[in-house]
């Protein structure tokens, strides 16, 4: 807790930091450091959690990014362009998942239908599920 006043009140006394990210995920602000770092931008965590109490978040008690006021704006638009990605990149397995399922069973049900005599139906299901599966 002594370690934590002493840097906090340097970091303000300097006055050349700028808080960028709040949070209570120790690993999603490193991540956020290393990407910082990665481009040179200096930054700075500051761990306002008890470490006695590791599990158990109270309030009040984050873990708080910090970078210098001059890169401020230029750390806010990689760490914003960087979840961009990520967001799309999940958003796309899913779909990705989601139409090869889809595919599956298409493809399943039409040779089923084709099997029983649903020749016309069959083959229509059997058609699209192929295309669902080979397009992603």
């Amino acid at each position: 807790m002594k370690k934590y006043l002493e840097r906090e009140k340097l970091m303000k006394e300097n006055n050349n930091w700028k808080l960028l990210f709040r949070g209570n995920n120790l690993i999603d602000i490193e991540l956020k450091r290393k990407i910082l770092e990665k481009k040179n931008i200096r930054c700075n965590l500051l761990n306002k959690k008890d470490s006695s109490f590791h599990p158990i978040s109270f309030v009040g008690e984050t873990i708080e990014l910090y970078v210098l006021k001059k890169d401020f704006q230029q750390a806010a638009e990689l760490i914003k362009s960087t979840i961009k990605q990520k967001s799309f990149a999940t958003k796309h397995k899913k779909r990705k998942l989601l139409n090869t399922v889809s595919g599956i069973i298409l493809f399943s049900l039409g040779l089923v239908g084709c099997l029983i005599g649903e020749i016309l139906i069959g083959s229509v299901m059997f058609v699209f599920g192929v295309i669902l599966i080979l397009n992603y």
